[in-house]
């Protein structure tokens, strides 16, 4: 008697014939699981790490997601995320300790060569082109490598540095 087999059942059989094998050899370096245990567990009951138990589901984070944290947390989880977000990215402050503010505040006042401007300016606005962009003082950048490639205007009571190339204020310094 014969059998008459399509090309696609010849071609499914013996791919099934050829896979067997393989996963039997797949399923031998697998590591001995936790008997007793739903399938896939490998860790013994106990071992999670231990809860602080304050609340009624034992967590003693803040509230989030799983696994959130300072950096990751939602901003419609804290008040404090939600009030960064709403910042303009050119308004966050430059990376400059209150000994270098001190520094730049301070050579920059010093400087009698140049005149206060009358102007109004906050980080993230665009200077007018009338308003007069000055080099920082000579040494400032090399000391200071976060101010590399920044000008200043001199107001009355504070210091605002400027990215030239569009005359955005990128910072502010007051007394």
């Amino acid at each position: 008697m014969r059998v008459r087999l399509s090309h696609g059942a010849l071609a499914l059989t013996l791919l099934a014939l050829a896979g067997a094998p393989i996963a039997a050899y797949a399923q031998a370096d697998q590591p001995a699981q936790n008997p007793g245990s739903a399938k896939g567990d490998t860790q013994p009951a106990g071992s999670e790490p231990p809860h602080g138990n304050a609340g009624a589901t034992g967590d003693t984070q803040s509230p989030g997601p799983i696994g959130s944290g300072p950096q990751t947390m939602p901003a419609k989880f804290d008040e404090n995320v939600a009030a960064r977000d709403r910042l303009p990215i050119m308004a966050r402050p430059l990376p400059l300790t209150d000994e270098q503010k001190k520094q730049v505040f301070h050579s920059v006042m010093n400087n009698a060569q140049v005149a206060a401007e009358h102007t109004g300016g906050t980080p993230a606005t665009i200077l007018p082109a009338n308003v007069e962009l000055n080099p920082l003082p000579s040494g400032m950048e090399e000391q200071i490598p976060v101010l590399r490639g920044f000008k200043y205007v001199k107001l009355q009571d504070r210091v605002l540095l400027v990215s030239p190339a569009n005359r955005v204020v990128v910072g502010e310094i007051t007394r």
